[in-house]
């Protein structure tokens, strides 16, 4: 709810990819990106996407649109 236009921009990524979006981002402090799906005991498995600070902060919008990609 916070950064709508974020969450806009990673669901457009994952929609292109043919992918579902991840159930949960995390912002990280450093230069790296990371998509994981964790498994759960009971349940399908949970999508997470970690994204770094300093990434968002240099990159364009396409630039941040191919790292997630």
């Amino acid at each position: 709810e916070e950064h709508p236009r974020l969450f806009a921009l990673i669901d457009d990524v994952a929609r292109a990819a043919g992918e579902r979006a991840p159930g949960q981002v995390y912002l990280l402090p450093d230069v790296n990106a990371f998509v994981a799906d964790l498994p759960r005991s009971l349940g399908p498995e949970r999508r997470v996407l970690g994204v770094g600070l300093p990434l968002l902060a240099v990159l364009s919008e396409p630039g941040v649109r191919a790292v997630l990609a």
